[in-house]
């Protein structure tokens, strides 16, 4: 036991880098190939059979611990930086869908084509209709523009419970039910400092794509540029983004390497 490095053994609950796994192993066998060596040439001889079955031991024991530790070690060596970095970045939460139900008036004959309600035929004629027709539906707000009355929902089954309701006991109104998935806008980021050689949005796209990983087959902008205040916009997509990401946030323009920035766009949920 004298020749056992303290150091050395697995530590549960801590993270155990390749380095120290691969440590593990080769402690595992020097003590190993030591032991084999004491039974061979113990001061007190040990019958041939017993030093035989030692041996064995030693070698089943180091066969069941030895391959899960190599296996854990190269599984850690497997993973590269950037599947690391990848691995940590946040996971995004999808914008919830919106669900509208457009409310218009019941048509008297066939002929009739003018449907809308205006702002005051709501307020003073409709709103109450709608409003006992929906007692016990949820509804998250409602909005009067320009002839169009629109009741929004939280989820899908509120705006069908609410679609329900209205056929059934408000036959004044016709409603329209729609759910729509958002549209998923592709990341902005800011570029500053850029030199007076770039007269125009034309060139700066020029040379991004020409000098930066992930850019040339991706569908980059310059959306805008203010050669005044020498910086630029540009909108290109999520994979793109995460290249630069892995970059260090730095682009090449020019002569000069720029960090870039993210353009924030603050969402208010309104959900809850």
């Amino acid at each position: 036991s004298s020749g056992i490095n303290a150091e050395w053994p697995l530590r549960p609950g801590t993270s155990n880098n390749k380095e120290h796994i691969f440590k593990v192993c080769k402690e595992l066998y020097i003590i190993a190939t030591r032991a084999i060596d004491l039974a061979k040439t113990s001061l007190v001889p040990l019958p041939e059979q017993d030093s035989q079955t030692l041996e064995n031991i030693i070698k089943r024991q180091l066969s069941e611990v030895l391959p899960n530790l190599l296996k854990e070690a190269i599984s850690v060596a497997a993973i590269s930086p950037a599947e690391s970095l990848q691995a940590n970045l946040p996971i995004e939460k999808p914008l919830p869908a919106r669900h509208t139900i457009t409310i218009a008036k019941s048509p008297v004959n066939e002929d009739d084509t003018e449907t809308t309600i205006t702002n005051h035929e709501w307020t003073e004629v409709y709103r109450k209709d709608v409003k006992n027709s929906l007692k016990g539906v949820r509804v998250k707000d409602e909005r009067v523009s320009n002839g169009t009355t629109v009741l929004s929902f939280t989820t899908e089954d509120d705006m069908k419970e609410a679609e329900r309701a209205l056929t059934q006991k408000c036959k004044s109104v016709k409603v329209n039910s729609k759910s729509v998935e958002p549209k998923k806008l592709d990341p902005k980021l800011t570029i500053s400092d850029i030199h007076l050689d770039f007269d125009s949005k034309e060139k700066i796209l020029d040379e991004l794509l020409e000098k930066n990983t992930g850019m040339k087959d991706a569908n980059v902008k310059v959306v805008y540029y203010d050669i005044k205040e020498k910086f630029a916009v540009i909108q290109l997509p999520i994979e793109a983004r995460e290249v630069i990401r892995k970059c260090g946030d730095y682009i090449y323009l020019g002569l000069q390497r720029h960090r870039v920035y993210d353009r924030l766009r603050l969402c208010v949920d309104t959900t809850a």
